[in-house]
């Protein structure tokens, strides 16, 4: 970030708050949407996961060897 000439630094942390609403005043929000995440699967179905990606990675490092 560029100063202008003659400024200096304070060292000063400056946020602003904006609130965002896309719904009428007085209405309840939106029920948010949930994204995939690994962390929402069991701890089988992960390591399973694991298992497919870790299979896939050898396979194309054999294939690449080829």
């Amino acid at each position: 970030m560029q100063l202008a000439v003659g400024a200096r630094r304070t060292g000063m942390l400056h946020c602003r708050i904006v609130t965002h609403h896309h719904h009428q005043g007085g209405e309840a929000h939106p029920s948010p949407t949930i994204s995939p995440s690994l962390l929402r699967l069991s701890a089988p179905r992960r390591l399973l996961v694991a298992g497919v990606l870790i299979a896939l990675i050898w396979a194309l490092a054999i294939w690449a060897m080829h």
